[in-house]
């Protein structure tokens, strides 16, 4: 079953999930549990013991990047060792990770992207699947306007 919440565990409501699960199993011996999306630094906040009886299967995590510049530049709530600690937590919890990764994001090089990839390679014990996303950039948006090297085709 998968929960709608960009992320996961913001609200303290969060905590109702493990007794849900029970529930669920209870009335239906063949749920196999949940799918969460949220960033590795909210997982941070989520207690490991809770997290073992949640009744979470997946994680669908905001990795973007594997590398601290363009996560930077992203402004993204995440490092790499927020990202390790994040994937430490679900490995130790039996909880797949699903990352989503954005690939085209100015700045990135053959370098990054092979950083990436690696983070990647070492996770793929528990990794499920990954969701790639290619950067989309729209003309008059901020990061439109910033790119003054893109063709008209970049936008298209």
């Amino acid at each position: 079953m998968y929960i709608n919440d960009k992320t996961f565990g913001q609200d303290k409501n969060y905590e109702y999930l493990s007794e849900l699960s029970e529930r669920l199993k209870t009335e239906n011996p063949q749920f196999r549990g949940f799918v969460v999306q949220t960033t590795a630094a909210q997982l941070g906040k989520i207690p490991a013991e809770w997290l073992a009886k949640s009744g979470i299967k997946y994680v669908e995590l905001g990795i973007e990047s594997y590398n601290d510049p363009l996560l930077k530049e992203m402004r993204k709530p995440a490092t790499e060792a927020l990202i390790d600690k994040a994937v430490d937590k679900l490995r130790a919890n039996k909880i797949a990770l699903i990352p989503n990764v954005l690939i085209g994001y100015p700045g990135e090089t053959a370098a990054t992207y092979a950083h990436t990839m690696d983070f990647l390679r070492r996770n793929k014990d528990i990794i499920s699947h990954a969701n790639i996303y290619n950067l989309a950039v729209y003309e008059n948006t901020a990061l439109g306007k910033k790119l003054t090297t893109a063709s008209p085709n970049d936008f298209n």
